[in-house]
């Protein structure tokens, strides 16, 4: 919470300082989207783009890598942030298990009462026990790093080998 803060700062500073509005968006859990969402995200920062005039726009959000130039736009300077992919892991999951975010998900009114076998599981014994949720396997739809990078199809999903 301290970091959010703390960017949100920061990125106040300097929008004023070097002349940028800054959009961030409210919306965490949805990374995927269809053609007819992404043409909706395309109106929206065109629209935030055009409520000041001769200033540019940083936009965060956690979402997919998106073509704007198959939109119909000439593609705008994209930059992706990303964690070390190990980290990423085992910080997401120990997030999906802590109790602040199942509040907020019991605060949506989705009934969750987890097991405390699967709160107490340490992400070592989910890898060493090939639990779903900790393993990969070919063919498999999972949300990788690489996503983030290659966008909202499909395939970009699919956990496969690569060969030199």
């Amino acid at each position: 919470m301290v970091r959010l803060q703390l960017y949100k700062v920061v990125v106040a500073l300097l929008s004023r300082r070097l002349g940028f509005s800054h959009w961030s968006s409210v919306v965490y859990n949805r990374r995927l989207l269809d053609e007819e969402e992404q043409g909706e995200l395309l109106a929206n920062l065109t629209a935030a783009v055009e409520t000041v005039p001769g200033h540019s726009l940083s936009y965060d959000r956690h979402l997919y890598y998106t073509n704007f130039t198959s939109l119909g736009v000439n593609r705008p300077t994209y930059i992706n942030v990303i964690r070390d992919p190990v980290e990423r892991f085992i910080s997401s999951y120990y997030y999906i298990r802590s109790e602040r975010r199942l509040s907020r998900v019991r605060a949506q009114g989705r009934p969750v009462s987890p097991s405390p076998s699967w709160i107490n599981r340490t992400v070592d014994q989910c890898v060493l026990e090939n639990i779903p949720e900790c393993s990969f396997h070919l063919g498999e739809e999972k949300e990788m790093m690489l996503t983030y990078f290659c966008g909202h199809e499909d395939f970009c999903r699919l956990v496969v080998a690569f060969s030199d």
